[in-house]
Formats: C-alpha cells, sequence, structure tokens
C-alpha cells in the first residue's frame, strides 16, 4: 500500500492490552514500533494495541503490528483518525463526493482482525471533523465547520441520522473526548466571551453552557480508559529536558506529572488504557542546498551535526546563517556563501521556525529567539559570541523585524485578551510603541519599514502607523478567510501571503494573496499545486525575489511525492519549479528558502531521505493516584 518498513523495537511483548500494561510494571517509555517512509501521514493505535490505523495521501489503511502486515480499508485520502472504545468501528474525515470539503466518515471493522465488516459512508450532513465515540459506541461527537471560522460541537448516532447541536462557539475546537458516563463531553477551545483557543471545557448532553475546567495552551491528546483523568501537554513546537505531561482530574485539579520524551512534537495518537500516553516521535536530517534560480545544479553545504535547517542568506551576500540540530537542540550557525568556513555557536538557543533568526540589515549581527519565545538575543558573528537583550517572561514575541538603520528591533508582544508593539534597542533599551487589539497569532502581520505594521483579519487587511493616528484600510477580504505568513516587497510596495479561503466546499489550501500597500488592490493567483494538505503544511514564508515580480513559494502537486520549491510570477503566468526539497512531513515550518541579494542563487533545506517516526508508550500510572485500599472485611 506505500513505501514503509517497519522495525519493531521490544521491551517485552509488542501486542500491548491495556490490561497487560496495568498488571506489569513497564518502563516509563517504550518504542511500539519504528515507522521509515515518506507516504503515511497520520496514524490511530487501536484500544487493544493490535493494529494502527494509517491514512496516506491516497488511501486508508491498516497495520498489524505482531505480523508486520498491512492492507488497504479505503481509497481516498483520509485524516483526524479515531477508534470507537471497542475497536469495531473506525472514524475519520474526508473530502465529500466530490473531494471538496470536509466530513465525517465512519466504517464497521473486526476487533479481532482489524478487517472492514462493510463499506464507509459519510454520517455527518454538514461540514464536521475531529469525531469521537462515546464509550457505549452509539454515539459520535464531532466539530462542526460554520462560516467565518466559526465552530459548534454536535453529535448523531454512528450510522448517521438527525444531528443535535450542544454548543457553539467563535472560533475551532479540537481534542473532542466523551465522560464515562456518556453526559458530558471533553474539549480545547475558547473559554466563553472569548475567541482564543485557549482553554479545557466541559460541555454537557444535555445542554447549557461550556464550562473552563483548566486554562493555558494546550495539547489535548485524551483521557484514560476509565474517563477519570485528562492528559495535558503544554502547546509549543520542541520538548525540552525537563517538560512533563499534566494529569488532571474532570474537574481541572492537578494530581500528576510525567516526564516526556525529547524532541519534536509532530503529534499525540490518544491514550492506551489507564497507563499509557501514544506519542508520535519524529527522526528527519534535513541539509542545505544552493541552487541557480534561473535553473542548474545545486551545491550541497557540508552536513553539521544530525540537520541543517532554515538557511537565511546575510543582504551584503556573503554569508548564510543556518540551524543546526543536536540532540534535540537547535544552535545558530553561519557559514561562507561558498560552502567554506562553517561556525557553529552552540551557546545559543534558537526557536525551530522560519522567524527564529533574522540578519541586521548590516550583516553583522543575527538576532534570534529563544524556544518559548520570551527571549531575544544578539550573535555578533565576527566576535563569535550572543547576548541577551531582551528577557519577557510574562508575554511571548510575535512578529518582529530590525529597524533600517540596525540600532533596533520592533516586536509585537502578545498577551491576552490584547497585545502591544515594543521596540529594544541592541543595547536591551525597551519601550512601548503601540497598545492595540492585535490578533495574537504572529503568522498574519508583516512590519513595513520602521513605521506601520501591516494586519490581515478575517474582515480587512490594514496599515497601523506605529506612532499616533488611526489605522489606514486597504481593502475588504472575504469573511472567514485568513492570511498566512504575509512577507514584504524588496520595494515596500507590495504584500504578498499564503492565502487561506473558505467557501461553500471547504478550506482551500492553493492560492496567492497580494496587497498594493499604495492602493489597496487585492489580488489572489491560483496555483497549480498545495501549500498545505491535510494537516501538514508544506510552505515556509513566500520571498518576494529581487525586482518584485515573482515570489518563492514551496508546495506540494497531487500524484507528486515531493516537496517543490516554485517560483510564481505575479503577473499571472505559470509558475516554475525550481528545486525538489524533498517530503517534508511535519508542519513546524522548518520548509524554509531564501534567496541571494542579486537574485540569481537559492538557498534552500531539503529532506534528501524520508523521516523515520516511531510510536512512543509513556508509562502514566505513576502521575496517576491509586484509589485506597479498604481493609479486608473479617
Amino acid at each position: 500500500m506505500s513505501r514503509l518498513r517497519f522495525v519493531p523495537i521490544v521491551v517485552g511483548a509488542l501486542v500491548l492490552h491495556s490490561a497487560v500494561l496495568v498488571a506489569q510494571q513497564a518502563p516509563p517509555l517504550r518504542t511500539l514500533v519504528y515507522i521509515s517512509g515518506d507516504s503515511v501521514r497520520q496514524y490511530k493505535l487501536s484500544p487493544n494495541g493490535r493494529y494502527i490505523l494509517q491514512s496516506t495521501r491516497t488511501s486508508l489503511g491498516m497495520y498489524e503490528v505482531a505480523s508486520r502486515t498491512s492492507w488497504n480499508l479505503a481509497d481516498g485520502e483520509a485524516w483526524e483518525l479515531n477508534w470507537s472504545p471497542r475497536g469495531d468501528m473506525i472514524a475519520y474525515v474526508r473530502g465529500g463526493d466530490g473531494g471538496s470539503g470536509e466530513f465525517v466518515w465512519a466504517m464497521p471493522v473486526d476487533a479481532n482482525t482489524g478487517r472492514a465488516r462493510g463499506p464507509a459512508q459519510r454520517v455527518t450532513i454538514g461540514q464536521g471533523e475531529f469525531p469521537s465515540f462515546s464509550l457505549d459506541g452509539r454515539w459520535i461527537a464531532f466539530a462542526g465547520i460554520d462560516s467565518g471560522g466559526a465552530s459548534h460541537l454536535s453529535i448523531l448516532p454512528v450510522t448517521g441520522g438527525p444531528e443535535r447541536v450542544l454548543a457553539r462557539f467563535p472560533s475551532r475546537i479540537v481534542g473532542i473526548h466523551w465522560s464515562a458516563d456518556g453526559r458530558a463531553i471533553y474539549l480545547l477551545g475558547p473559554a466563553p466571551g472569548t475567541s482564543d483557543f485557549a482553554a479545557v471545557l466541559k460541555v454537557r448532553v444535555a445542554g447549557g453552557a461550556p464550562e473552563v475546567i483548566r486554562s493555558g495552551d494546550w495539547f489535548f491528546p485524551g483521557m484514560t480508559a476509565d474517563r477519570r483523568h485528562l492528559v495535558l501537554i503544554h502547546k509549543k513546537a520542541l520538548v525540552t529536558v525537563g517538560d512533563q505531561a499534566t494529569v488532571v482530574d474532570t474537574a481541572g485539579r492537578e494530581v500528576g506529572h510525567v516526564p516526556l520524551p525529547v524532541g519534536d512534537i509532530v503529534y499525540t495518537d490518544g491514550v492506551l488504557g489507564d497507563s499509557a500516553l501514544v506519542w508520535v516521535a519524529v527522526r528527519d536530517r534535513s541539509v542545505i542546498e544552493i541552487r541557480p534560480i534561473a535553473g542548474g545544479s545545486a551545491r550541497r553545504l557540508p552536513l553539521i551535526g544530525e540537520s541543517n535547517e532554515v538557511p537565511l542568506w546575510s543582504p551584503d551576500g556573503t554569508l548564510i546563517a543556518f540551524q543546526v540540530r543536536e540532540n534535540n537542540r537547535r544552535s545558530l550557525a553561519v557559514i561562507n556563501a561558498d560552502g567554506t568556513n562553517p561556525r557553529v555557536f552552540r551557546e545559543s538557543d534558537v526557536l525551530a521556525d522560519v522567524w527564529g533568526a533574522k540578519w541586521s540589515p548590516d550583516s553583522r549581527l543575527v538576532a534570534f529567539l529563544s524556544p518559548d519565545r520570551n527571549r531575544m538575543s544578539l550573535l555578533d558573528v565576527a566576535a563569535g559570541a550572543s547576548r541577551t537583550v531582551l528577557v519577557d517572561t510574562a508575554n511571548s514575541i510575535g512578529a518582529w523585524q530590525w529597524r533600517a538603520d540596525g540600532q533596533a528591533i520592533v516586536f509585537v508582544s502578545i498577551r491576552r485578551p490584547t497585545s502591544s508593539i515594543d521596540e529594544v534597542t541592541v543595547n536591551g533599551q525597551r519601550r512601548p510603541l503601540l497598545d492595540w487589539p492585535v490578533p495574537t497569532t504572529p503568522t498574519n502581520s508583516q512590519f513595513v519599514g520602521d513605521s506601520s505594521i501591516f494586519v490581515r483579519s478575517d474582515t480587512a487587511a490594514l496599515l497601523w502607523p506605529l506612532g499616533r493616528g488611526p489605522a489606514r484600510h486597504l481593502a475588504s477580504v472575504p469573511p472567514g478567510s485568513e492570511l498566512y505568513r504575509p512577507a514584504l516587497s524588496n520595494d515596500r510596495r507590495w504584500i504578498g501571503g499564503l492565502l487561506l479561503g473558505r467557501d461553500s466546499g471547504g478550506a482551500t489550501f492553493s492560492q496567492v494573496e497580494l496587497f498594493s500597500l499604495e492602493t489597496g488592490a487585492r489580488t489572489v493567483l491560483d496555483l497549480p499545486f498545495g501549500w498545505r494538505t491535510g494537516m501538514t503544511t508544506w510552505a515556509g514564508p513566500p520571498e518576494f525575489l529581487p525586482g518584485d515580480n515573482s515570489l518563492l513559494v514551496s508546495g506540494w502537486r497531487r500524484g507528486e511525492p515531493d516537496c517543490m520549491l516554485h517560483r510564481v510570477p505575479l503577473n499571472g503566468d505559470p509558475p516554475r519549479a525550481v528545486a525538489n526539497i524533498g517530503a517534508f512531513r511535519q508542519g513546524n515550518g522548518l520548509v524554509a528558502a531564501s534567496a541571494s541579494p542579486d537574485g540569481r542563487s537559492v538557498v534552500y533545506s531539503v529532506q534528501p531521505e524520508p523521516s523515520a517516526e516511531s510510536l512512543v508508550l509513556i508509562d502514566l500510572r505513576g502521575a496517576i493516584p491509586r484509589p485506597p485500599s479498604r481493609p479486608p472485611r473479617r
């Protein structure tokens, strides 16, 4: 079915039933299976631990752990996979009959063999995602998709039928899990009266307003099998030494913690029984290549450490900065543009993202963010030393940009419910510039010169001065659409970014949106490739090439195995592929490219071989308090 190699790494039995896990003292971390390949995009372990439901871009299949065999269940791309508690039914999300939209589908399976017991059928009438079975297997809860980015929580019979809306929300909800008695549903979503995606909520099936169980930025991978405890993980891109999962009871009271495996967070697959959090870990390797934009062979830079990512050409064209990954930590490195004299600055600790570092205008300094976005530092490349100029543990740093004179950096300080724009000088002096209700996401705004910031909401594009005065309305935009990773043209006359559009058929991920900063004119370009598929974002931020007549955009064409870097002309001419950058599978922003200042060459990160993933079981029993034992009766 796919190009996969499953190599079990055993510590005890491979076929893991929850009862066995409870009865035996398992080690804190146990690898169930190792997966090498670039076609499987999501996994879901069965309740008895014997089967792995897996999806590719073209099919949905099953893998048996003990025999290491796989078979096809259904054709077509599927995502957001789930099992019924008894393992006798699966649910997932896929497009409608015409391939558009997002709808919940279900299929009966044999819990003992993993084989289908009947055909798949679409069970939701409208669009929906994140299906979740009730413990008695009679109901499916799901997140309905409304217009304008709103959503609702609904339930329906597992075979389809009348849908009942339990609650409505102004923004997206995820992580849906039923209570043990079927009377409540727990999920991640916005707290009442807000649109911020920052609370664990309880919704009663009988009706009533959602209740906040726990506030904060969390992943919510699941609940234990008895539904007495919720497992929460702080939302971040990288797990570092000392990070832990938090276990709470159904009232939100913290009862324990458990260590997490250090590394990139790909996703969590749920909780197996009452004892094991299923974690999907990744091991991939990127290298850096330089290629003429007009065409020609690539030149590969020497690999340093485990992986080299996010290259960034210096403004003077002589150096390339990039990130070196070693032992799940990323350090800044600098190399001459001809590939000589590589230097790694291992005292630096940089955010694993395309916004992690930026050159100063004079190419002397590299500013970089810490992984938690709370600290900004400056690397003096010639001296080989770095120093911290900003520490803000109360807020996080969003969009940021060097001043044109290279003496200061302006940045969005994200706090809730509002944010501010501040400035910090290279000497560490901070001053506020503007308080404003900017959206808290760092991906839809872009500084324009030293005096303004472009902001794109779901109703309008605005140019906001950093001093006094009202915002300038550039253009109205379709409700419910979003701009992802906007870039500024070299002449500062245009903003271009990736458009997440929504229509009656659902989300589209194959367009570029442009705004003229002079006239406010809005232009949308259709791409013959997608910059996102399912839950995977293929594209790094687009970049205007010198001359500002085209953009560099990465994406994937249906039917092709790898992601490509494209040159997209802004006059509507067809895009042209510049380089094959491999089968990137993570949505963490490490797909990146940077053009040389003269516009003749491009440097980019490429994955020359498939990434490797593993399903890791994390023992939760030490974090869950044992009920007091009763004395024996006499």
